[in-house]
């Protein structure tokens, strides 16, 4: 959507320019390590995969990129600054795995709440409609967030998103409550955020967002990287061979299909392995069984 983050941050900047700086990271529950030497970075453009099973560290690393709590080691800056600090607050959007809009709001509210927090001035009214008739919610703007399903509530998060429309994206299990129509809802919306210029870090433990997503991907065992790459060297890593055709239509299916057979090669999918990811995400080994280093 192009007109839905209309809103967007003041401040712009080139294609690739580094929105978020993590070095060294480092976070303890009581005496229990979350997060060892973490490392990240994310660019404008991007959109960067943080995988990894229950427990990982994956939500732990989000609280700390957005500011919600402090490294006991190392230093994170968003555009610069200190994440908890309110000159860099106004840049980021955390999405928590739960969706927790305000429940005595309506989603007109709730939006138009955003806006001003996010200090976005201007009209209201059509930016508001715009985003929620996007997400699905126009027939169900008036209504108050506590009268909404699951995947309604995270729709809401979606448009309040959508309307500020922040520099950085840090979204925890987004998927979570979404039907398959929402999931790919959310897939073009973070597509489209990433083509016009924001950084998006996503974590989460579904495996087939990796080649519908991401362009990095970091990979966490017990609070550790185990990777850190692009998705073609994931993809190398777990021995993955595919690839995903977008809007091909059926003649280019067919034209494929007889190349294959042309070749005497076979052709399925696409996926991606889920024994070998598995590895990777258990025990931090590729195929050979060999745990590589993190990059």
């Amino acid at each position: 959507m192009s007109e839905a983050g209309a809103g967007a941050n003041a401040e712009s900047g080139s294609a690739g320019a580094e929105l978020v700086a993590a070095h060294g990271l480092e976070f303890a529950y009581g005496r229990k390590s979350a997060l060892l030497d973490f490392d990240l970075q994310v660019a404008r453009g991007e959109i960067l995969l943080l995988i990894g099973l229950n427990g990982a560290g994956k939500s732990t690393a989000l609280s700390l990129l957005a500011g919600e709590r402090k490294p006991r080691q190392g230093q994170v800056r968003v555009l610069g600054h200190d994440p908890r600090k309110a000159r860099a607050r106004r840049h980021l959007w955390l999405l928590k795995e739960v969706a927790c809009p305000a429940p005595h709001l309506s989603a007109v509210e709730s939006v138009r709440f955003h806006l001003d927090l996010y200090g976005r001035g201007g009209p209201w009214r059509e930016k508001v409609t715009s985003c929620l008739e996007h997400v699905g919610l126009g027939d169900a703007a008036r209504q108050r967030a506590s009268t909404y399903s699951k995947g309604m509530a995270r729709r809401l998060e979606i448009a309040c998103l959508l309307a500020t429309d922040p520099d950085v994206w840090l979204l925890d299990e987004p998927q979570a409550g979404l039907d398959p129509k929402g999931m790919r809802l959310l897939r073009e919306v973070c597509t489209e955020a990433r083509d016009r210029g924001r950084g998006l870090v996503i974590a989460s433990h579904a495996l087939g967002d990796i080649p519908a997503l991401a362009d990095r991907v970091l990979v966490l065992r017990d609070g550790r990287t185990v990777f850190n790459g692009d998705r073609d060297a994931l993809m190398a890593k777990v021995g993955a061979r595919g690839w995903i055709v977008e809007d091909g239509g059926d003649e280019f299916d067919a034209a494929l299909r007889d190349l294959a057979k042309q070749h005497r090669v076979g052709l399925s999918g696409p996926a991606v392995p889920a024994g070998p990811l598995e590895d990777l995400l258990f025990r931090g080994e590729g195929p050979s069984g060999v745990e590589g280093p993190a990059k």
